[in-house]
């Protein structure tokens, strides 16, 4: 089914963000449009003008929406609705096909039209110069994305299926893996030098679809005028924290007045003893999982070893409500920004993440998730 789409944007983009629409403000961007066969509300995720992760509520009257977001810089936007999460019980599997995907630019609007009739999102917007370039990565990257989703939820719900057709099931899996990481690794080679290829550059880092060698190698090919980009910005601050974080470095200093006590906290005052720290979140239900065994092996071990908790969270005020009401009584702060950011000084790509620290101040283990023999591991380290 053929679909229309398009920006209305008043001038070429002759650098990036230079053209505006002179009728909107500068740290505005307008989403509208009429779409079908979508719900009449949608979910529009995107970072505020301080650089925050925010999320807001689209209505749709018979279709027809409007939205103003204000944003500091361009930006790669996604747009979500119920009807194409890909449920499993009472969860879903996260998977960008679900969304409108594009990118946003202060001073711009974006008007898109058409009806979506699969189960998957396939508008792809375009019009200017950075949304032709990502449409480009979009197009190629949603239909293989949602077939392969559409195997792991099959593989998980549908009773019938036999041993050997979910072991096929996981060899096409495999199949689709390879082509999307071909599809990745093809536009970052093309358009690292775009917003939708430094969006693209940072999630993989995150999703550890590519290691800190690669990134190093596509920042060097980027155009200047990228670099003051957040998404740039993160991508330079894993690598190095990446390398600052390596097993045998010298632990990166923590100093901050973040705590859920009040008082100010230094690691260095802890030198002389093991140290686990413990990146965190409410939201993160593994890791809550995984405190009560922590707990036990720090209170085994209380003569010799310190707990610090560092929490990633949207809302501090969360954070507060759920430790005041938790058993969780170690040391506890929540990450910031610029130094205080220690999910990127200390390359966190999953949750939790456990590092463990020697007597001396280095890092002597990492671990992302939750492994059985992780504390039995440890106990060995700690005893050598």
């Amino acid at each position: 089914m053929k679909r229309l789409l398009f920006i209305g944007i008043v001038c070429g983009l002759g650098s990036l963000a230079a053209c505006t629409n002179k009728t909107i403000p500068q740290d505005t961007f307008v989403f509208e449009g009429n779409l079908g066969g979508t719900d009449k509300k949608m979910m529009v995720m995107y970072e505020d003008t301080l650089q925050q992760r925010a999320y807001e509520e689209i209505e749709l009257v018979d279709g027809k929406f409007r939205k103003e977001l204000k944003i500091a810089e361009p930006q790669v936007v996604s747009v979500s609705s119920n009807r194409f999460f890909k449920t499993v019980g009472n969860g879903f599997i996260p998977c960008n096909s679900a969304y409108l995907m594009f990118v946003a630019q202060p001073g711009q609007a974006l008007s898109v039209e058409g009806t979506l009739q699969r189960d998957f999102v396939d508008i792809y917007p375009s019009g200017d110069p950075e949304n032709d370039i990502f449409r480009e990565y979009t197009s190629a990257m949603h239909p293989a994305l949602n077939a392969c989703v559409n195997l792991m939820v099959a593989n998980q719900t549908d009773s019938t299926l036999t041993l050997e057709a979910k072991a096929a099931n996981e060899r096409q899996i495999g199949e689709y893996d390879r082509e999307m990481q071909d599809i990745r690794i093809a536009f970052l080679d093309k358009h690292v030098s775009s917003v939708g290829g430094l969006w693209l550059l940072e999630d993989m880092l995150i999703r550890t679809q590519t290691g800190m060698d690669e990134a190093e190698r596509y920042l060097k090919q980027v155009d200047p005028k990228y670099t003051s980009l957040t998404y740039y910005k993160n991508i330079a601050a894993r690598v190095q924290g990446a390398r600052a974080t390596a097993i045998g470095q010298e632990t990166p200093a923590i100093r901050t007045s973040r705590t859920y006590d009040g008082k100010p906290f230094n690691l260095e005052e802890w030198r002389g003893k093991y140290v686990l720290i413990d990146f965190w979140g409410t939201w993160c239900g593994a890791c809550i999982a995984g405190m009560p065994e922590m707990k036990a092996f720090a209170a085994k071990h209380a003569d010799k070893l310190m707990l610090l908790g560092i929490a990633q969270e949207r809302d501090e005020s969360t954070w507060r409500k759920y430790l005041s009401k938790s058993e969780w009584d170690w040391k506890q702060i929540i990450s910031g920004e610029g130094d205080e950011d220690y999910i990127l000084r200390f390359n966190v790509q999953g949750f939790p993440t456990k590092i463990l620290i020697g007597p001396d101040g280095r890092i002597l283990k990492r671990l992302v998730g939750e492994e059985p023999g992780f504390y039995v591991e440890l106990e060995e380290l700690m005893n050598d």
